[in-house]
């Protein structure tokens, strides 16, 4: 039994359009946490399989970005773990990453997606190496960014806070700035291929919605970027083998 100060919070934002994304990737996540916030953005009403024990729901009528995920975090104490309403999770998910927090005694934030910046930098889109779902990862590995949907943290080790995201649907850059700055790591862990599932994008993403619409420029996330010195990273190993011990088997609701 986790105490309190050791609690799972998983925090997720989606759209109106996502729902059967959302309802996939939720029930992945939820028997696995101790309590999920649920951030609605656009939504009128809430979805019957979100009334559930320990389940937080915000409606926000305003659509607004991916750092929707964040707006809870200043009231959450023990393991914060994130999560995107188009990503399926194995069954040992928050079990491997909270692991991977104490292994590196809650000095690091840890993930799954990443990436390594290409240095000196001249664009963001074209600058980065990354580390997507679907590759194998040898052994863990420091990055410059995680994707927020894999993300996660011991309270103890760091707060991000809605504030620390200035400009909507940047998270990943906005959470790797405040990781640096606060003299945090960010570490990739070791996985097989596809240990986290992506499920098959038809309409808007949170963090997609600006893009579309053409808000977010590739010079508009070079410039938040090159607002900081960043120490040059090895590429990370990647793997055909996965380590032992990990599941392979799929929660496909």
């Amino acid at each position: 039994m986790r105490t309190q100060a050791d609690a799972v919070t998983v925090s997720i934002a989606t759209l109106p359009e996502r729902v059967s994304h959302l309802r996939r990737s939720f029930v992945s996540i939820y028997p696995q946490a101790d309590r999920v916030n649920v951030m609605l953005d656009g939504h009128t009403h809430v979805p019957a399989f979100l009334e559930r024990p320990n389940v937080r729901v915000i409606r926000n009528e305003a659509r607004t970005g991916s750092e929707q995920k964040f707006r809870c975090a200043d009231e959450v104490e023990g393991y914060h773990v994130y999560a995107d309403d188009d990503l399926i999770y194995p069954p040992n998910y928050v079990e491997r990453i909270i692991e991977a927090i104490e292994f590196y005694e809650r000095r690091a934030v840890v993930g799954v997606l990443g990436a390594v910046f290409r240095l000196p930098l001249t664009s963001y889109v074209k600058g980065r190496i990354p580390l997507t779902l679907p590759m194998p990862l040898a052994d863990d590995a420091p990055v410059h960014v995680l994707g927020t949907g894999t993300m996660a943290h011991h309270t103890d080790t760091i707060r991000f806070r809605l504030c620390d995201y200035p400009i909507s649907n940047m998270a990943d850059i906005w959470s790797g700035i405040k990781a640096k700055r606060s003299g945090v790591a960010m570490i990739a862990i070791a996985r097989p291929a596809h240990w986290v599932k992506t499920l098959r994008v038809t309409g808007f993403t949170v963090s997609g919605t600006a893009q579309i619409k053409g808000v977010l420029t590739d010079a508009v996330m070079t410039r938040a970027v090159l607002a900081e010195p960043w120490e040059a990273l090895p590429y990370p190993k990647t793997s055909p083998m996965p380590p032992d011990g990990w599941t392979y088997d799929w929660i496909d609701p």
